[in-house]
């Protein structure tokens, strides 16, 4: 429940972040593994943004 609050937080109107989070957010429960969760919300949102032709914008953390 406490992980859930923070949902309402993500920006779901940015189509460079509401993806990623979506993503991130069903692959954790569905994996069974935060850490895979984790990976493909990271691979998503660096491959979202170099279709989108952002990867100049790519850093650390890769969503921002």
């Amino acid at each position: 429940m406490l992980m859930l609050s923070t949902v309402v937080e993500i920006d779901w109107s940015n189509a460079a972040i509401a993806p990623p989070s979506f993503l991130t957010l069903i692959t954790i429960p569905l994996s069974f593994s935060i850490t895979s969760g984790l990976a493909i919300g990271f691979i998503s949102c660096t491959v979202l943004k170099l279709l989108r032709g952002e990867y100049r914008r790519i850093g650390w953390p890769a969503c921002r």
